[in-house]
């Protein structure tokens, strides 16, 4: 900052300003700086519930974290927190609540990164083309709309523009440790986006190569690169400590993308100009970004040319799109870390344009060229190419540089109404509801505090990832992108819970007896009104019910049957076999279930069902029922028509459109309610419906559990067991790679029982059991870090040796 001068100064003191106006527009004083979409349920909640955990037992990096998702290994929730720099701060501050904390990020995130942008930018250009092109990045649509939507397509920038400056001093000075902990900050934000943010960088590096160098080695330059690799190589061995052990659950706990995309169709050329353009799913430049390549493109600067070719290749082929993907699916917010690289391209045109090299017949033809480019696309963007080429036009011809200052306003008001349109968590709301749900939260640990879980059922998607600042708080509840993969193909295969959401990520809380009683939710919070379940207390309009039909999370089991004969048992019979008899490899015994056919209800018409508008319907009972439905679907709607779904007895299935990326897969709509009367709902759409079933439950009592009493701290469970028999030990914790189980301090072998949880054979007699959970690779990726921050520190030291004797000897040379 020593270096700017006053014009830099009020430049940066005016970018800060104008975004802490946008906040205000669009929160408009009522509003947490955060989007009604995934913001609650992760954003907040998943940093909150570590940092209440790190409260607890000062441990940085747990395990295990019981709590959500019926326990889950804590690398699942590294993409949202887990180190994650921002997130270790708000451990200083346990004062501030994580609500206003990361509404306070949201904001600083762009604005730091923009302030770092303007003094990197100012290396090549004047102060008014630096602020331009500041503005423009400052509101693209990606960075100013996933301030307060999707903070982690963002969080990486600040370190990513500081990597720019270690490009910079690795390539000028042979200095490295900026760019190593640069390497590091960035994998520790967000790993899904390090890739992209490192190929921008080795594009940078390449770039300034060319900068340096009139005319190219291939060969000096592959050397180049291949000592640039040590510094990539150094970094992310720093951040192993997430990245290892993080790989490790990728691999295990990734739900495969369910949109076919074929490669050879990924290598056809296809120009996609919104990939760089308005949409926050991209980059979400204005229009600009495409006058600015193409001039790129015919320009004799070989670096920029050097650049746009990269950038254009981008845009034409799908497959760079796929492979930063991970080959999952092919989208454009992948490519939010070239944004720096497009506003040097950009700052570079501006530039060019001050300085008279574009004439106004180059002027004209770019702007034809761009006019092609986006041909077909939506009107607004020739609107946005109407009125750039007003102000460009208008420059040309007075050569007043303020004109090109209109640039930025186009921009300004694309990050607004883009925004605008994003609904966000109203505070008031938002304080009343967490508030009363904690109070509710603590009157129950208070009054029963053993191991059990708890389900909310009140805005299931705003309090999935939610403890409450309670770290004895446990739910069931799951919405990370990682997961147990065998818990969550439980809980929509085994369970057979409804799916009302768009992918099949999120576990919520349902009404449904086996999910509720199977996953030991002893308690219920809902506003509802509930059949079969005993009132204890009403707290500011909740109810709160006592399940007594609850299994519990730690019991012993001879009632035994094998998982080959499980397997054979109707898809409507293995939940209900799942209350009152335990699957293991190997058992005998045969059961009956008290289930019949239906065939008297005509629920709902078969086949291509076209509803036209909302459509609700009810059927009488002859009496109260509790009744499994499956109405099966054998196709799903176009994405023009949109989402269909069906609510019975308040309980929704959705089924996704076809090409919708996180499809949900959710062709079997499955219902469990007890009731005389059924209430059907059919939103307006296209149905493909197959069939459908109804069975009726005679018998859905849950038999009592020899419970066993389990201590946890710290991702180890202990206990003390006494047994006449051999039995089993069956948990309600889902089966990882990374338990150990000691009984009498001697491990015994572990298994997956109840086809997703933890499980093992106990010996008659009396005994110590310990259950404990490390991470796959967490002591191989910390031993890594340990030694890797050694070597950094050295680097550290050399670095700054090295800038001292280089100073020693300017100053000498100045005498």
């Amino acid at each position: 900052m020593s270096n700017l001068n006053k014009r830099d100064k009020f430049n940066i003191a005016i970018i800060i300003i104008a975004f802490l106006i946008f906040t205000l527009i669009i929160t408009k004083f009522t509003n947490y700086y955060g989007s009604l979409l995934d913001w609650e349920a992760q954003h907040i909640a998943i940093p909150n519930t570590l940092r209440t955990l790190f409260y607890q037992n000062f441990n940085i990096l747990p395990d295990f974290i019981l709590n959500i998702g019926s326990g889950q290994n804590v690398y699942y929730l590294s993409y949202y927190g887990l180190l994650n720099p921002y997130i270790l701060i708000s451990y200083c501050f346990p004062f501030i609540k994580m609500v206003d904390f990361i509404s306070i990020i949201g904001i600083l995130i762009p604005i730091i990164s923009s302030i770092l942008l303007y003094i990197w930018l100012r290396k090549r250009y004047d102060e008014r083309v630096s602020l331009i092109s500041n503005i423009l990045f400052l509101f693209s649509t990606s960075l100013s709309f996933h301030s307060h939507r999707h903070i982690m397509f963002i969080n990486y920038m600040p370190f990513l523009v500081l990597a720019l400056f270690g490009i910079d001093d690795k390539y000028e000075k042979n200095k490295s440790s900026l760019l190593i902990i640069s390497l590091c900050l960035i994998a520790l934000s967000s790993f899904y986006y390090s890739i992209s943010a490192y190929l921008v960088l080795i594009i940078y590096y390449i770039f300034k190569y060319f900068e340096n160098n009139k005319k190219i080695n291939l060969k000096e330059l592959i050397k180049k690169l291949f000592n640039l690799s040590f510094s990539f190589i150094h970094g992310i061995l720093l951040s192993s400590i997430v990245l290892l052990p993080t790989a490790f659950v990728i691999l295990n706990g990734r739900e495969k993308t369910t949109v076919a995309i074929k490669l050879i169709d990924t290598l056809i050329p296809k120009f996609n100009a919104l990939y760089f353009l308005y949409s926050p799913y991209g980059i979400g430049l204005t229009v600009i970004v495409i006058v600015a390549i193409i001039y790129s493109l015919i320009s004799k600067d070989l670096k920029y040319k050097f650049l746009s070719i990269i950038l254009f290749v981008i845009l034409l082929f799908p497959v760079v799109n796929y492979i930063l993907n991970a080959t999952m699916y092919i989208d454009a917010k992948i490519l939010i870390p070239f944004l720096p690289l497009l506003i040097l391209i950009i700052a570079k045109f501006l530039t060019d344009l001050t300085d008279e090299l574009v004439s106004t017949k180059m002027l004209v033809f770019i702007l034809l060229i761009t006019f092609l480019c986006i041909f077909n696309f939506d009107i607004y963007i020739y609107v946005d190419l109407l009125v750039l080429s007003i102000i460009l036009l208008l420059f040309k011809k007075f050569n007043k540089k303020y004109i090109l200052h209109f640039i930025m306003l186009i921009s300004v008001v694309m990050a607004i109404i883009f925004s605008l349109n994003d609904p966000l968590v109203d505070k008031k709301s938002f304080d009343k509801d967490y508030s009363t749900l904690k109070k509710i939260v603590d009157y129950i640990r208070k009054e029963d505090n053993s191991l059990y879980r708890i389900a909310i059922d009140y805005k299931n998607e705003a309090y999935i990832n939610q403890i409450f600042e309670n770290p004895s708080y446990l739910t069931s509840t799951i919405y990370s992108s990682l997961h147990n993969r065998n818990y969550s193909y439980f809980y929509y295969e085994e369970l057979l819970n409804n799916i009302k959401h768009r992918n099949r990520v999120i576990t919520t809380t349902t009404t449904s007896d086996y999910y509720l009683n199977f996953l030991s939710n002893k308690y219920i919070v809902t506003k509802k009104k509930l059949v079969a379940k005993k009132l204890i207390k009403q707290i500011e309009g909740y109810n709160i019910y006592l399940n007594e039909s609850s299994k519990p999370m730690f019991y012993l089991s001879d009632n035994l049957i094998s998982e080959n004969y499980y397997d054979k048992l109707k898809f409507y019979e293995k939940p209900l076999a799942l209350m009152n008899y335990d699957v293991v490899k190997q058992a005998d015994k045969t059961i009956n279930l008290n289930i019949k056919k239906d065939s008297n209800i005509s629920l709902i018409k078969i086949g291509e069902v076209e509803v036209k508008k909302d459509l609700n319907y009810s059927i009488n009972l002859d009496k109260v029922k509790t009744l499994f439905i499956r109405i099966t679907m054998y196709d799903s709607s176009s994405c023009k028509k949109g989402d269909t779904y069906i609510d019975i007895n308040n309980i929704r299935n959705k089924l996704t459109c076809k090409s919708w990326k996180y499809h949900n897969k959710n062709y079997t709509f499955d219902y469990l309610t007890t009731s005389d009367k059924l209430n059907i709902f059919m939103k307006k759409g296209k149905y493909y419906i197959k069939s459908f079933e109804i069975y009726e439950i005679e018998n859905l009592n849950v038999e009592k559990r020899e419970e066993v009493n389990f201590k946890y701290s710290n991702s180890i469970f202990t206990t003390n067991i006494k047994t006449s028999k051999d039995k089993y030990l069956i948990t309600n914790i889902p089966y990882d790679k990374g338990f150990k189980v000691y009984v009498d301090n001697k491990e015994i072998k572990v298994e997956q029982v109840n086809k997703a949880f933890l499980g093992f054979k106990i010996p008659k007699g009396n005994h110590k059991v310990t259950i404990k959970f490390t991470s796959p690779l967490k002591k191989e990726a910390t031993i890594i870090t340990i030694v890797s921050f050694i070597a950094y520190f050295y680097l550290l030291w050399k670095d700054s040796k090295d800038e001292n004797l280089f100073r020693s000897k300017l100053n000498k040379h100045k005498k």
